[in-house]
């Protein structure tokens, strides 16, 4: 899920990217470079959505993959 900084969000699913046991490596790997990018680019029924990073609060994605960078920071909750 991608929550913009106008309050508006977007749901998207996928499909696996990967033959099974990659696929969470590939999706990190695919969110690590999309945080270093000014866009995310999203393939979606035959059409390319790009999404300005600068329009981005946060997303959200589950479950996370289960291979995640070094960087994150893990068993963490959100406190009310």
């Amino acid at each position: 899920m991608v929550h913009f900084t106008d309050g508006t969000k977007i749901t998207l699913g996928w499909a696996p990217q990967a033959q099974a046991g990659e696929d969470h490596l590939i999706i990190a790997m695919k969110v690590r470079k999309a945080l270093e990018m000014d866009q995310l680019a999203v393939e979606v029924s035959g059409e390319l959505i790009l999404i300005p990073m600068e329009n981005v609060k946060y997303g959200h994605i589950i479950p996370a993959p289960p291979e995640l960078p070094q960087s994150v920071l893990k068993n963490a909750y959100i406190a009310e």
